[in-house]
């Protein structure tokens, strides 16, 4: 998941970079970066009573998943399904 600022132009690119994205201090790492390990997020939604960011996420065979994203969270593709592992 990528968290970018579009109102913004900075670098001589159309967007910038929030100071606070998880890896923007990080070597080798894009700072455009919020969160990883996730195969395929088909829906993403913000809970209007709490902020949270939630994303369904298709599985490899058996499971789904809904996560709840969180900054600089690994998701474990390919290392897991939902909870268990792949």
């Amino acid at each position: 998941i990528l968290r970018i600022d579009v109102n913004t132009p900075s670098n001589g690119k159309k967007y910038s970079v929030p100071a606070d994205n998880p890896f923007v201090k990080s070597a080798g790492v894009l700072p455009e970066i919020w969160a990883y390990g996730i195969r395929n997020i088909w829906r993403m939604s913000f809970d209007r009573e709490t902020g949270k960011l939630w994303a369904a996420d298709v599985g490899q065979n058996l499971y789904e998943e809904i996560n709840q994203i969180h900054k600089g969270g690994n998701y474990g593709w390919n290392q897991r399904e939902a909870c268990h592992p792949f």
